[in-house]
């Protein structure tokens, strides 16, 4: 199994677990947030349609879209809720089936978080 596009770009497994032990529960978006400012500009590229977006950016433009309905007031309970356990799912997903025993310490440590 290769490892996801989107884990090769923190091919380092330590790297991953860091990443993981910095996630907090909440959103940036929200007021106090670090980006609150940014929610005036989402809805524009939410509604972006994925054929104007740049090939590449469609992973990103999937995130804003997100961020946008969060915002939006569309599952912000579940998604502010969850956010640390679904990310660290979604990683460990991703290199379960890997080989490579240095992805051990991500799996067990989406587990720990």
């Amino acid at each position: 199994m290769c490892l996801p596009l989107h884990l090769q770009a923190v091919p380092i497994a330590s790297d991953i677990c860091d990443l993981l032990h910095s996630l907090r529960p909440g959103s940036v978006l929200e007021p106090g947030g670090l980006y609150d400012s940014l929610p005036a500009a989402l809805p524009s590229i939410a509604s972006t349609s994925s054929s104007s977006i740049a090939p590449g950016a469609g992973a990103a433009a999937g995130l804003m879209a997100a961020g946008a309905a969060v915002v939006a007031g569309q599952g912000a309970e579940s998604v502010s809720g969850s956010k640390v356990a679904a990310v660290c799912a979604a990683v460990r997903e991703a290199v379960e089936g890997l080989e490579s025993p240095e992805y051990l310490k991500v799996v067990v440590t989406s587990f720990a978080r």
